[in-house]
């Protein structure tokens, strides 16, 4: 088994002010708040309409999109594991990148050395982590496990396959996946939006997606959270979409 299928922490809550990884699951227009959940953690998160945007003035549908991760920080923690998050002045935090690639790094390790994900992840990971909030450290955790080597030796005898993959991760150069999208509708300007939006619905990394000059869109996304193949299966879904069209929308696209 390869996928990390228990908490990420083997704790219940967050801490007040902390980066998280959240989906937003919906959009509660009766009562202007929308429902998801923490990646991270076992708990699920609500978060009030003015929670996601210092402008008073807002379309809250192009702010937050739905059923993709992204990062809130932690603003009130309740009762019944539901905690209360926000967008406003949320900047990517390196922690949480670095839990990712933490994540992959024991998904190759478990790979490697023929064992289950779940349970290096018991006995590495949550014994790691367990020392390091003892110790009120601030470090991510694959910082922790970089500077706590003997202690994570300790742990398991496979610990040289850990760190031998760790090398090989600080070594990659994360860089930008930039590809340009030319799009002609031969119909209304209606006929580009709409397969733009569903298209995107389809995406499952995190991008950007921007109008550059008529007929040219830029999608951004970064190498380590995406790769160029799934830009290049978004761009296909994109040509047969447009197909389908009536007048057809045809799309080229040229990678940077």
């Amino acid at each position: 088994m390869s996928n990390l299928q228990i908490p990420f922490y083997n704790i219940d809550k967050p801490s007040l002010g902390e980066i998280v990884l959240v989906v937003f699951t919906e959009k509660k227009d009766e009562t202007n708040h929308f429902e998801g959940n923490l990646v991270e953690y076992n708990c699920k998160l609500f978060m009030n309409f003015a929670d996601s945007t210092k402008k008073r003035r807002a379309n809250f549908n192009k702010i937050v999109t739905l059923n993709k991760e992204t990062f809130a920080s932690v603003d009130e923690i309740l009762d019944d594991n539901i905690i209360k998050v926000s967008l406003r002045d949320v900047d990517k935090d390196h922690a949480v990148e670095d839990n990712k690639t933490l994540i992959k790094i024991f998904k190759d390790l478990s790979r490697k050395i023929s064992k289950d994900i779940n349970d290096l992840w018991k006995q590495v990971v949550y014994k790691l982590d367990e020392k390091r909030r003892e110790e009120d450290i601030e470090s991510s955790l694959l910082d922790y496990c970089v500077e706590e080597k003997e202690f994570v030796t300790s742990l398991f005898p496979e610990a040289n396959e850990l760190y031998e993959l760790i090398e090989k991760y600080r070594k990659e150069k994360p860089y930008k996946i930039i590809s340009k999208v030319e799009i002609v509708s031969t119909g209304e300007i209606g006929n580009t939006v709409t397969i733009i939006k569903k298209c995107l619905d389809n995406i499952k990394f995190p991008y950007t997606f921007k109008y550059e000059t008529a007929p040219n869109y830029i999608l951004e996304s970064m190498s380590t959270e995406s790769k160029v193949e799934e830009h290049e299966a978004f761009i296909e879904l994109l040509k047969q979409e447009g197909l389908k069209m009536n007048p057809k929308t045809f799309v080229k696209c040229e990678r940077k």
